[in-house]
């Protein structure tokens, strides 16, 4: 009989298998499928420093924003001595503060005739390796790694293609796809798909490409991934690393016995996703629903009224709270709640697209589908309500009008509205929500204010 793995042990023999496939086997492309929170930074930031001090490659890392390499360089100075780091960036940019001040990071160069190569790491967003993809400073790396990769369009990597002999993608395919600001329809049929993300487009064109999934994530705990895995990842197994005692939320305070007060204890008792429900409003638009900013402006001071701690003694201030709406219309009154309740700007109000690779120990999130009397391809798109359900590291309170189950049953889907050939991105986001729903609903989850 073998022996059954640890989840530290089966995502150590993953990242061995990761650097097994690319620097023993040689396979000219290696794609890593991640789910949310399961180290994929740390997983790139690992294999571009053993290509460099250990095998002496030539290593280029790109990133979609110049935030995540900025995140990358602050972890590659920290965790890694001398290792050699060359910074392409744009002359309309600067380091920030930290890095600046910080001798280990070197000043940026913004020509990539400038770099001096070898044996060192490149490190500069996608965009600047695309518009000096045809300078001779950027030709001949030994391995490019792309980091976040889901988040890249195809069209934006392709020249990339020609700069190294291997690549590492890596990425999570569950989340938002890339930002087009185009109708998508008229490509979707189109023989190359130039809008998807790097790595599925790869796959579509190469399906013997190596896929190597990671098994666990470090943020969730199981109880989220119970609900997340089987409605957003059906075909990616994962299971939770988190520390349970150092993730465990209790409350100092007693609560008063209202709809609120049993959510927060129902957080406390390690139900890790809960919803209010509120009465429908056939008057309100979900854009100027106030009374759903209001309650979740009120999800958050009773955390912080309750004194919530995390683990051993972690007490939960505005900095470790983080709210979530999909619109920015109805997002600016949940920070007008806020602040009608004395809460600072330290707690962070934004859409998914902004929470993207961000977390906090404890979120409450607006339900995407609140409200809604119809649904469209917006509303339903799986990424969006997978980046907002997954930026938690102990727990989250959902909040949403009484009517989701009703618009999942009533809407319609036109399959003509889909061209030939193309991935049916619509019907996907209604089994996901739907999945999702009934998960909750099943698991006791949903808290009805009726």
């Amino acid at each position: 009989m073998r022996p059954v793995l640890t989840v530290e042990q089966l995502m150590r023999r993953t990242a061995n298998r990761v650097f097994e496939t690319l620097f023993n086997e040689g396979a000219r492309i290696t794609i890593v499928d991640s789910p949310p929170g399961a180290g994929k930074t740390d997983l790139v930031e690992k294999t571009a420093a053993l290509a460099v001090q250990q095998l002496g490659l030539s290593v280029a890392v790109v990133t979609p924003t110049v935030e995540q390499s900025f995140d990358l360089i602050r972890r590659l100075v920290a965790n890694f001595e001398r290792l050699p780091i060359e910074i392409l960036l744009s002359e309309s940019r600067q380091l920030p503060a930290d890095l600046a001040a910080d001798p280990r990071v070197p000043a940026p160069i913004s020509m990539p005739r400038a770099l001096r190569r070898g044996r060192s790491i490149v490190i500069g967003t996608v965009d600047k390796f695309f518009f000096g993809s045809d300078d001779a400073g950027l030709q001949g790396f030994d391995v490019m790694v792309c980091d976040e990769a889901y988040q890249v369009a195809y069209r934006k990597f392709a020249p990339l293609l020609t700069l190294a002999e291997q690549f590492l993608f890596v990425g999570d395919p569950g989340q938002l796809p890339p930002l087009s600001r185009v109708e998508l329809a008229r490509f979707e049929g189109a023989p190359s798909k130039v809008h998807w993300a790097v790595p599925k487009e790869l796959l579509r064109l190469h399906p013997e490409i190596p896929v190597i999934q990671l098994p666990a994530s470090r943020r969730l705990p199981q109880d989220t991934i119970d609900f997340l895995q089987p409605s957003f990842y059906p075909t990616l197994p994962f299971q939770s690393s988190a520390p349970v005692q150092q993730r465990r939320l209790s409350v100092r305070n007693r609560g008063f016995g209202g709809l609120i007060d049993i959510a927060v204890d129902r957080l406390c008792r390690g139900e890790t996703v809960v919803s209010l429900i509120l009465p429908p409003s056939p008057t309100l638009t979900p854009d100027f629903d106030e009374e759903v900013a209001e309650t979740m402006a009120d999800v958050v001071r009773r955390i912080i009224d309750r004194g919530m701690t995390m683990g051993a003694g972690l007490r939960l201030t505005g900095d470790n709270i983080g709210c979530v709406d999909a619109h920015v219309a109805s997002g600016a009154n949940v920070t007008k709640a806020l602040r009608a309740r004395t809460l600072g700007s330290e707690i962070m109000v934004g859409t998914p697209e902004i929470w993207q690779g961000l977390q906090r120990p404890v979120m409450v999130v607006k339900h995407p589908l609140s409200g809604l009397k119809k649904l469209d391809r917006f509303a339903l798109d799986p990424g969006r309500c997978c980046v907002m359900l997954s930026r938690h590291q102990a727990g989250c309170v959902v909040v949403a009008r009484d009517g989701v189950e009703q618009v999942l049953d009533a809407h319609q889907h036109d399959c003509e509205s889909t061209p030939m050939a193309a991935v049916d991105a619509e019907w996907n986001g209604w089994r996901a929500h739907r999945t999702l729903w009934d998960g909750l609903r099943s698991g006791g989850r949903l808290l009805s204010a009726n």
